[in-house]
């Protein structure tokens, strides 16, 4: 099982690293949409984590642009910031949200989307 972690903050890419290598997930990270993007056009993941706030395209908007890019990999935007208009953005694209404030939540997911 290999994910990409997607988060401008480095002590959150640290901390959800430590959190899935315990359970035996590959991790490999990106700080930004952009950085995902190239990435996900080079490479293959089981599953990919998006922080929603980040300072070139926000999670949502990576999400659209690789589900219109056809890419059906999992998906789950891990954010401390919600609301009804990300959740309306996100309609029918597949995508989970879960908050940064349940962390064993986002693990849970990680791991479990390689065997959906």
């Amino acid at each position: 099982m290999r994910a990409l972690l997607v988060d401008d903050e480095p002590s959150i890419r640290f901390l959800n690293r430590v959190l899935l290598e315990e359970r035996g997930v590959e991790v490999a990270d990106e700080s930004g949409g952009l950085a995902a993007l190239d990435r996900l056009g080079r490479e293959r993941f089981d599953a990919v984590v998006l922080d929603h706030r980040m300072p070139d395209l926000t999670g949502t908007e990576v999400a659209i642009r690789l589900r219109e890019a056809g890419d059906q990999t999992p998906l789950v935007i891990y954010t401390g910031w919600s609301s009804d208009e990300m959740e309306a953005s996100l309609a029918g694209l597949d995508v989970r949200v879960v908050p940064k404030d349940d962390p064993h939540a986002l693990v849970d997911w990680v791991a479990g989307a390689g065997s959906a």
